[in-house]
């Protein structure tokens, strides 16, 4: 009885922790499956980092077996995750903002599915960030 008291217990908090951080999932593109967003070599915890501090580092696949020139942009945000306006390009980013091309990438191999994987790290050779925030 008491095994099964903990076990509704755990499964609740689980539950409530869940819903609390859940996130907007939007789906522009067909093809891209499999993101991964990572902070350093951790894994197991959300992809945050210090200034200066892991890099991040952004996967994905596309799901046809071709080269496509992907590019992309940072933004600045608030707390909120609204776009920060009062910010110039130059102030929050050492580089450039956005027309960046995500350059490596990998085709599969043996595998039922063919897809491509992409990669990107941040910071890199076109962009460094010079403040911190969402």
């Amino acid at each position: 009885m008491r095994k099964t008291t903990y076990g509704i217990l755990a499964w609740l908090l689980t539950l409530l922790s869940v819903s609390a951080t859940a996130q907007r999932h939007e789906i522009f593109n067909e093809r891209i499956t499999t993101i991964q967003v990572v902070a350093g070599d951790d894994w197991l915890s959300p992809p945050v980092t210090r200034l200066h501090g892991d890099p991040i580092h952004i996967g994905f696949d596309d799901l046809t077996h071709e080269y496509h020139r992907y590019t992309y942009r940072i933004e600045h945000c608030e707390a909120d995750w609204t776009k920060s306006e009062d910010l110039f390009e130059s102030d929050y980013i050492d580089g450039f903002t956005e027309g960046n091309t995500i350059d490596d990438s990998e085709e599969s191999l043996n595998t039922n599915l063919l897809y491509t994987h992409y990669r990107l790290t941040i910071p890199n050779q076109h962009c460094r960030l010079k403040m911190s925030g969402n």
